[in-house]
């Protein structure tokens, strides 16, 4: 897509099967509907083990993981599903913007990062670059 894409076009992410994995429900109830909005399917997950669970069981093109949850964080989750020949792009949703914080992502196994508050266009940006939809 170039730059003047329709991001809150509502067939943006027409069937796209996405999980969401954030501890949450008002994060779940928020990105959740941000996606639906633009034609997305969406499942949800509350913890790691839950989302690790989901995301091998189930067909998404893409995994929103939050880094910080209870039981095991995104990092672990992340290296948990890339050790399961997961290959599937997964964006860390975090609260850390320093530099640091990224390079811990993508170390993960995470291809990309969004900082919360989250920016519609730059998530997104992000999920249509990463499923060359």
């Amino acid at each position: 897509m170039t730059n003047s894409a329709n991001f809150d076009d509502p067939v943006l992410l027409e069937g796209l099967k996405i999980l969401v994995v954030d501890d949450s429900a008002d994060n779940q109830f928020l990105i959740g509907r941000l996606l639906k909005k633009r034609g997305a399917l969406v499942e949800v997950a509350d913890n790691g083990q839950s989302g690790v669970d989901k995301a091998l069981s189930g067909e998404f093109a893409i995994v929103l993981m939050d880094i910080q949850m209870p039981e095991m964080d995104g990092y672990e989750a992340t290296e948990k599903l890339r050790s399961s020949g997961f290959e599937k792009p997964i964006i860390a949703l975090t609260a850390h913007a320093l530099p640091e914080a990224q390079a811990k992502c993508l170390a993960s196994g995470c291809n990309d990062r969004v900082v919360k508050p989250i920016s519609s266009s730059e998530l997104m940006q992000k999920i249509v670059t990463l499923t060359k939809i």
